[in-house]
């Protein structure tokens, strides 16, 4: 990561095989407005985020950043480079990529990252995964926004994304991380 990165107030990290929704921008500002401090997951997945959804949850927490995007938080790139370079900590674990090394930081430092429900980023299934990950079945969001369950909701404003309090912790949907 570039010195800008790593002093940015934020920093958002995506892949080039996602379709994002008009006012991407003012919509992270209203996630970071919303969750200060918080690296957040902007693809979330699993039929544990779906349930929440249903139940009108707007994040939930877990140890699991999926690649496609996410926000990190001013000293958060820094940190990320630093733990992938120190010597002995299980970088031989699968998966080795850089979203499951900042799960693994992440545990490591006990700050889970906190899942936007609705997602506000989808992965294009119509471009091959250079990964392999085709088959991969959390490659797509179980929330997107596009689903009939956020009709309505304007993204754009912190007051959509508040909720007053700690959301809900939800295991890992990978299963690798609790």
């Amino acid at each position: 990561a570039n010195q800008y990165i790593q002093d940015a107030d934020v920093a958002v990290i995506m892949n080039d095989d996602v379709t994002i929704p008009a006012g991407f921008a003012k919509i992270v500002e209203a996630l970071v407005a919303a969750a200060p401090g918080e690296v957040i997951s902007l693809h979330a997945q699993g039929e544990v985020v779906r349930k929440h959804a249903e139940a009108g949850a707007r994040f939930v927490t877990s140890y699991s950043l999926t690649g496609p995007t996410y926000i990190l938080p001013r000293g958060v790139p820094r940190a990320l480079l630093d733990y992938w370079a120190t010597p002995g900590l299980g970088h031989e674990m699968q998966p080795n990529n850089e979203d499951g090394i900042a799960g693994r930081w992440m545990y490591s430092v006990a700050k889970p990252a906190w899942l936007c429900i609705p997602s506000i980023v989808q992965h294009d299934v119509s471009v091959p995964s250079t990964l392999g990950y085709d088959s991969h079945p959390h490659r797509q969001s179980t929330v997107p926004w596009t689903d009939e369950l956020f009709a309505g909701l304007d993204l754009t404003k912190p007051e959509t994304w508040a909720t007053g309090a700690t959301p809900e912790w939800i295991e890992n949907p990978a299963g690798w991380l609790p």
